[in-house]
């Protein structure tokens, strides 16, 4: 209420984002309802998102702006910090100097939403772009759609830098089902890693000048699909930590989750003998979370209502 934000029936669900931190110092996040929304119809929630700043050492935040989408994830790379909405892949970037907003779509189909875009060190943002292709099929009588998956490079001018496919991005079926990039990391000579919800790694090396390189490096899980919402850089070189649940027949919710430990430079992946406890109903939301001590945490709940956070350590 102090901010002037809060009236009678409003309503802020969530805090879905991450929360990234600026080169200004302070932190930013972005809260989001979801009353009224429909993926199928497209309609936006009742009342819409906000993009909010915590000011460290001072226990003071700040409203910064409010939008009709869904802001479910954030990036922040220098002065910039970019905010995804739905539904069709919106951007939007906050310039934590001059308080100025610009926005462009970026676009999706079918109600697809990508739980996590990326920026790197020179301040570029990399969204998903998913689009239905129309073709003609070998007969020349009738047609089809191809659902075709694009990573977007766009600079602070919010200028198109490349496009580059996405193969193993999403599966067949309704784009709705898959959740984009589940989780990335960011290793030490400043190239990020990310994985898709079928649980497929790439890897983007940033250039000064010119495009990013967007590599394929293969199933992070040694049985294929998985749904992976956690990655570590475990010594931000060599070795990758991941924590995800293995497709079971296709299906995903079905196995128990499992650590797997990927090692960059040859390409290959095991599962390691941790045991993450299979509560009735658990879900792992994900993290890139570790302490001073190479420590990681998961989050997530199980039994629909109970919050869960876990600590690994890996010797």
């Amino acid at each position: 209420a102090s901010h002037g934000r809060a009236r009678a029936g409003i309503s802020q669900t969530k805090i879905h984002s991450k929360i990234v931190q600026a080169d200004d110092g302070n932190l930013y996040f972005s809260s989001m309802d979801e009353e009224g929304e429909n993926s199928q119809t497209g309609e936006l929630s009742q009342w819409g998102s906000n993009l909010w700043r915590y000011v460290p050492g001072e226990s003071r935040w700040e409203h910064l702006f409010h939008v009709p989408e869904g802001l479910i994830a954030i990036a922040g790379t220098g002065r910039w910090v970019y905010a995804l909405g739905y539904w069709g892949h919106v951007l939007y970037q906050y310039d934590t100097r001059s308080g100025g907003v610009r926005r462009i779509r970026v676009g999706s189909e079918g109600g697809h939403v990508s739980r996590n875009i990326i920026a790197d060190v020179n301040g570029h943002v990399y969204v998903p772009r998913l689009k239905y292709h129309d073709f003609t099929v070998s007969s020349g009588d009738d047609t089809d759609r191809l659902l075709v998956s694009t990573l977007v490079e766009y600079d602070p001018g919010l200028r198109v830098v490349s496009r580059s496919p996405l193969i193993h991005y999403a599966g067949e079926g309704r784009p709705l089902r898959y959740h984009g990039i589940t989780a990335f990391a960011h290793l030490a000579d400043q190239s990020i890693v990310f994985v898709t919800s079928i649980g497929y790694l790439y890897r983007i090396v940033p250039a000064q000048d010119g495009p990013a390189v967007v590599e394929e490096l293969g199933w992070i899980h040694p049985a294929g699909e998985s749904y992976t919402a956690a990655l570590f850089p475990l010594d931000g070189q060599e070795w990758l930590l991941g924590v995800g649940r293995p497709h079971a027949g296709g299906k995903r919710g079905q196995s128990p989750y499992d650590v797997m430990l990927f090692n960059l430079h040859q390409g290959t992946s095991r599962t390691l003998p941790a045991q993450i406890p299979d509560y009735r109903y658990t879900l792992l939301y994900g993290s890139n979370t570790r302490d001073d001590r190479g420590n990681s945490y998961l989050v997530g709940r199980y039994d629909w209502e109970v919050p869960i956070v876990w600590q690994l350590h890996i010797d």
